[in-house]
């Protein structure tokens, strides 16, 4: 199974922020594959950065936006309050007709950061899991409540992505239009 981590550019990317940032995730992914023996062989992961949302998706395929910063969230379109300043992205599982997405606050982060973010939104949405229970798992890790640039993507943390990242959630990629 090919599994595609989209990563939806709603916002300018130095390529000195844009690249580290694809590689790095890339990484995080490659871990757990290696670490994952039972689908090793099984599945694909391929980090995707482009402008525009896929014309379609698979199933087990995730959505996630990077915006500048919380005031340009694509979940407004459904009357989400924009989300606290001091965080560093957010899933929605309440979108009409049960689908999910993510989105990472871009900023003026560096690459390395915004990979364990990205990662960390991953989690959520493959998981489904919200902020006490995921936050609550961590060992010190990016599925902590705060990450910081010296946070390390952790044993947990590769093997939770490794026990979900096959799961189907319906992704939602209405956030591409103006």
């Amino acid at each position: 199974m090919n599994i595609n981590i989209y990563l939806i550019k709603r916002c300018e990317m130095r390529p000195s922020v844009e690249n580290p940032m694809r590689d790095e995730l890339a990484a995080h992914f490659e871990s757990v594959r290696s670490r994952t023996p039972r689908w090793a062989s099984d599945y694909n992961i391929a980090i995707r950065l482009q402008r525009t949302c896929p014309l379609s998706i698979a199933i087990a395929d995730v959505v996630v936006y990077l915006v500048q910063n919380p005031t340009d969230s694509v979940f407004a379109r459904f009357g989400v309050a924009a989300h606290p300043s001091g965080h560093g992205g957010r899933t929605c599982y309440t979108i009409p007709g049960r689908l999910r997405a993510s989105e990472v606050y871009v900023r003026s982060e560096f690459g390395s950061l915004l990979a364990k973010v990205v990662f960390h939104e991953v989690l959520h949405n493959k998981t489904g899991w919200g902020n006490s229970r995921l936050h609550g798992h961590h060992h010190g890790g990016v599925s902590a409540a705060s990450i910081r640039h010296d946070t390390v993507v952790s044993d947990e943390d590769l093997d939770l992505m490794g026990t979900h990242v096959g799961a189907a959630h319906p992704q939602w990629t209405g956030g591409c239009s103006p």
